[in-house]
């Protein structure tokens, strides 16, 4: 931060030492108490600025060396709009995440004006906090089944608490001294408890913390409460576990891994644990799952689980880990600024990763690396980005996968050994604190690579490329030729870099990699003398292949996701041979695009063979669903029936046993297999009446009696089923799925659970009453949007409401009564659940078995709000209502959730980048599917503002040159070349010919073949299918004059205007090039004007 003569000013002087005292009362809910900041200066100065959020803290006095000394607030940035310039989204949420007000200028008494360099002085502040304007303080109110606590999340920085010098680089040790009104709470903070002095007259307690480790103040930690505690020691550190008395036989069970983690992570990093001591806390109502501080960790409620629950044990050792991890990296090693800490995002989760590995297993930990690459590739992100400036935008899941992944890749460049060995280097030194230009340099010169094109690819940008690719074998040469597309719907074309093709012989022991080196957006390969197959050229060895199956990046090399074209033999080698777990998921997915019965036969040999991994053999279940139908006569619904009722169904097929869960891989196909067979239709779209039946059986014979695992998640997986099942209203079995339902739903509400049960079922209800099966009735989710239901079950609530539409029912104002009961009564951590449930889209009952890439999800949410935007005096007032409230909000991650419902209702909204889509050639020889066009994305959609801002208008594009014809021959490279040769220039595709209107679209034609689109002409062949006359042709909607052949026969239609509404935006120059579309009887070809340019693809 710099001052107005732009010198940093807190290079003016150290950070020596730090003293907070506070007086804590959990029934007044305050804070007050005072601050000693102890500095030594640098060079002269007259002011000294210190960090204090304006709203938050009130200051009192400030007295430096024991003498008053005057300060004044220094506003920070507003928010304003220049009326006459309209502001991107990008541009007005960084604004809003701008308004802050957190610095204070202290002046030096004229007595200490002359102070000495390297002396020390002391800043003595008093203040109380006003909790109300903090949302990093939380106090929870007492209830029946709670008691009062408080803590305090660091997402926001100390500053919003405690009056301080708040900056990552700037460390120092800690004093704390709390004070607590009650001798029944306890007090835990960062650093080394020692001592405690109990008042009994003014029945308080005093709780003394040190910090001697070096700490930056956004790692303070505090919380107070009745806790019950669990001490212990792990080697030589004092770990201990705090709780609410509810949860203390559970949480028992929860920490008791911990112990292995803590060995585990010591032995591999060779580093003793940074502090002398060890705090985790279990605290209800936190903003997110773990927070993470120098010696504490405070995590959510939700973490914990009972000896008897089986799915949340996953994700609960999982943060458990991550959080200890962090105390190394994160709070030891930190980052220097807000947009480093992907650094240590990456390298603590890398950190967890390993031990993830060795507690579920090889397997667990590759099907979770796969599933975070598709999840980073869903929406393309940078992890260092100089734009960032809140930690709302750094915490994204996005930015934290991504810099796991990140990590990852650079751990398998240097080897798991050397860069565990650097990761120890790292910890060694003292009070470090990591820059991204700091860390390449590092990695350089301790490895002897360079990685500045790695981080340039991957740390810099946000590119996720999606590959489609295909090969052709040439039998006689002994020649496979590789294509790779680079498709720009996902991501700018990436070049320089090599990706690692496996081919599998026929023997399936042996297999070759090659490093294909992309040099293009299309990158041809010939790969020589693959396979031991000896060909004699006959005709019946033409389909006979040296090799079972080809893999793109088998090792998880690149951020990226591939559709790789082969014959459904190739599939059915990779699934059935081939042991690596991620190689059975891909042709699983990609054998959900056929049909036939050797592939329905394939999936259930992998369902049934106990010996692989349970999730493949999930997988292998929804696909065999997913492809039953009637043209193989329902065969998977037979096979799923067969294998459920021979393991989960006594001898007499008529009854379910009991429940047993005491083999995991058993509870998890109960599950898959019972969903799967609910989503099984009809040809019109109804569920099979077995089905019904099945599912009803199942519902009112579950009997979890004799079974010691909760069967909570398991009946969340049959009334999920329900959903999926299509029956008629007038059907008699729908009273009794419904009967079953309102069952559940009940014994749910009363019993001491997760609450997934009913969400489910309001998921099932919301479904039902969307399609129609029974009527709407928004009452039904009014009743669980009150602040007495856990926040799961008033998100899901929300998701249905908006789902089924807010003005459906003319009743209810149910969006007013949403936002309503956001504002009134939320925490900020419910507030942020209950916005992002009205900003995402809803895919219930989609099927969720897809090789695409979600592009459009914006575009779902806008149609959502379509009504919104109509600019009359309910709309407006609605928006003025939202702007108010994102004024006023002091959170970051609600401001932003909030930020994007007011765009989604007609607020400010910028002008959006909508991806082009770039529809490759066919370049599949071989084994490939018809392929299918993609739509036009849609134009941006600029909305009126209630601030009446005016959109300023694009700039015309300057006339480009015509360019030089090109007579550059394509060579192909000699063969056994790996290295990517340059993509063909001549390319076309064809449409089929349908009568009627016909609308073609040109997308994105080269630049330098046709810097301005300028004629279209349709020519007709002697016999042309029936086309009505005259001829229209239409740019953009707008009618341009055209010319026919008098006779009809070989006519020709061409476009001119002058106006500029061309399909560039440019005005057309008819002595330009132009574009031919000849028609044949079957398909329309796009050509060139000019014989030697290329054809263009459309």
């Amino acid at each position: 931060e710099e001052d107005e003569k732009g010198q940093v000013w807190h290079e003016s002087y150290n950070l020596l030492h730090q003293k907070v005292a506070l007086k804590i009362d959990l029934n007044e809910q305050s804070l007050s108490g005072h601050v000693d900041i102890t500095i030594s200066l640098v060079k002269p100065v007259k002011k000294l600025r210190i960090h204090a959020n304006h709203k938050s803290i009130h200051i009192k006095n400030i007295f430096i060396n024991a003498v008053e000394a005057k300060f004044e607030l220094v506003p920070g940035k507003k928010l304003s709009i220049d009326p006459n310039n309209k502001p991107t989204f990008k541009e007005f949420s960084k604004g809003l995440l701008l308004v802050r007000d957190v610095d204070i200028d202290v002046s030096l008494p004229e007595k200490l004006i002359d102070i000495q360099i390297g002396q020390s002085i002391v800043l003595h502040i008093e203040y109380y906090c006003i909790p109300q304007e903090a949302d990093t303080i939380k106090f929870v109110r007492a209830s029946d089944d709670s008691a009062e606590h408080m803590h305090i999340h660091n997402s926001d920085g100390a500053s919003v608490w405690i009056p301080c010098i708040d900056i990552p680089t700037q460390k120092c040790k800690w004093d704390f001294e709390y004070t607590i009104k009650s001798v029944d709470d306890t007090v835990v903070s960062t650093g080394n408890l020692e001592s405690i002095f109990l008042n009994e007259e003014e029945k308080c307690k005093t709780y003394i913390f040190q910090e001697e480790v070096p700490t930056s103040a956004s790692n303070i930690l505090l919380t107070c409460g009745p806790y019950k505690i669990i001490p212990g020691s792990i080697q030589d550190t004092q770990v201990t576990y705090f709780c609410l008395e509810k949860y203390y036989e559970n949480m028992k069970y929860t920490v008791e891994f911990l112990t292995e983690a803590y060995s585990y992570l010591t032995k591999t990093i060779s580093t003793r644990f940074p502090y002398n001591s060890y705090k985790i806390i279990f605290v209800e109502q936190p903003f997110s799952k773990i927070n993470t501080g120098s010696s504490i960790s405070i995590l959510s409620t939700e973490v914990i689980h009972s000896k008897t629950d089986i799915d949340p044990v996953f994700e609960s050792r999982e943060l458990l880990t991550i959080a200890l991890s962090e105390q190394w990296l994160g709070c030891f090693l930190t980052p220097q600024n807000i947009i480093d800490k992907w650094i240590v995002f990456g390298m603590s989760r890398y950190l967890a990763f390993k031990f993830y590995l060795e507690i579920f297993g090889l397997n667990a930990g590759k099907q979770k690396l796969y599933d975070i690459v598709r999840m980073v590739c869903s929406k393309r992100i940078r992890i260092y980005d100089p734009s960032y400036i809140s930690s709302t935008q750094v915490h994204s899941k996005y930015v934290v996968q991504k810099s796991f992944i990140v990590t990852y890749l650079l751990q398998s460049r240097i080897g798991d050994y050397q860069f565990t060995k650097l990761l120890e280097k790292l910890l060694s030194e003292k009070d470090l604190s990591l820059s991204t230009p700091m860390y390449l340099d590092f990695l350089s010169s301790e490895t002897g690579q360079d990685f500045s094109s790695f981080f340039q690819l991957w740390v810099y940008s946000n590119q996720c490329p999606h590959f489609i690719g295909g090969f052709y074998y040439d039998i006689s040469t002994q020649r496979t030729e590789i294509a790779l597309i680079q498709d720009k719907k996902y991501s700018n074309p990436i070049t320089n870099q090599d990706i690692t093709l496996r081919i599998v012989e026929t023997d399936c022991d042996h297999f070759h990699e090659y490093n294909l080196s992309i040099e293009h957006e299309y990158s041809t390969f010939v790969l020589q003398n693959i396979g031991p197959i000896a060909h004699t050229g006959k005709e019946d060895e033409s389909e006979e292949l040296p090799m079972r199956w080809l893999r793109l990046d088998p090792n998880l090399q690149w951020i990226a996701t591939c559709r790789f074209y082969k014959p459904l033999q190739m599939w059915l080698n990779q699934l059935l041979c081939d042991t690596d777990i991620i190689a059975k998921i891909e042709s699983i997915l990609n054998l959900s695009e056929f049909s036939e019965i050797s592939v329905l036969d394939a999936l259930n040999r992998i369902m049934l063979n106990e010996t692989i991994y349970y999730p493949v053999r999930m997988l292998s279940a929804r696909v065999m669903a997913y492809l039953t139908s009637a043209d193989n006569n329902y065969a998977g619904l037979d096979r799923l029936f067969q294998f459920f009722r021979a393991s989960y169904f006594f001898d007499k097929p008529t009854k379910i046993k009991p429940n047993n869960f005491q083999k995991i891989d058993d509870y998890f196909m109960q599950k898959s297999t019972q969903y799967a067979l609910a989503t099984i239709k009809r040809k019109d779209g109804s569920t099979p009446s077995d089905v019904v039946d099945f599912t009803i059986h199942l519902l009112v014979n579950n009997d979890n009696s004799s079974n010691e695992f909760s069967d909570e998640y398991y009946m969340q997986s049959i009334i999920d089923s329900v959903g999926s099942i299509k029956i008629s209203s007038s059907d008699r079995k729908l009273d009794s799925l419904l009967i079953q339902i309102q069952r559940y739903l009940t014994m749910d509400e009363e019993a001491d659970s997760h609450k997934v049960i009913t969400t489910s079922a309001l998921k099932t209800l919301c479904i039902y009453q969307k399609i129609g099966i029974i009527p709407t009735d928004f009452k039904i989710f009014h009743k669980y949007l009150g602040n007495g239901y856990q926040i799961n079950i008033r998100e899901r609530a929300t998701e249905c409401i908006a789902y089924l539409g807010f003005k459906e029912d003319p009743l209810y104002d149910n969006l007013r009564i949403i936002l309503d009961n956001i504002f009134e009564d939320c925490t900020p951590r419910e507030s942020y659940k209950l916005l992002r449930a009205l900003n995402l889209p809803n895919n219930w009952g989609k099927s969720n078995i897809s090789l695409a890439r979600d592009v459009s999800r914006s575009r779902q949410v806008a149609s959502r709000y379509s009504s919104y935007k109509v600019d009359n005096e309910e709309n407006i007032e609605l928006r003025n209502f939202v702007w108010e409230k994102l004024l006023v909000q002091n959170n970051d991650r609600v401001k932003m959730e909030l930020c994007k419902f007011y765009r989604h209702i007609g607020g400010v909204i910028g002008i959006q980048e909508v991806p082009v889509i770039v529809e490759p050639p066919t370049i599949i020889r071989k084994g490939s599917p018809p392929r299918v066009r993609s739509k036009n994305s849609p134009k941006p959609v600029k909305a009126k503002s209630p601030l009446e801002v005016v959109a300023k208008k694009t700039p015309t594009k300057k006339k480009e040159p015509k360019p030089k014809k090109s007579r550059r021959k394509n060579k192909r490279k000699g063969s056994g070349s790996s290295k990517a040769s340059p993509p063909p220039k001549r390319r076309k595709t064809t449409l089929s010919f349908v009568t009627g209107p016909l609308m073609l679209k040109i997308r994105d034609p080269p630049p330098k073949l046709f810097p301005k689109l300028s004629k279209l002409i349709l020519y007709l062949p002697d016999e042309p299918p029936t086309v009505q006359t005259p001829l229209k042709l239409k740019i953009d909607g707008l009618e341009l004059p055209s010319e026919n052949a008098a006779n009809g026969l070989n006519g020709k239609m061409s476009g001119d205007s002058s106006n500029e509404n061309s399909v560039n935006g440019d005005s057309m120059d008819l002595e330009e090039d132009s574009v031919k579309l000849v028609l044949t009887r079957n398909e329309v070809t796009v050509v060139s004007s000019d014989e030697e340019e290329e054809e263009i693809d459309i």
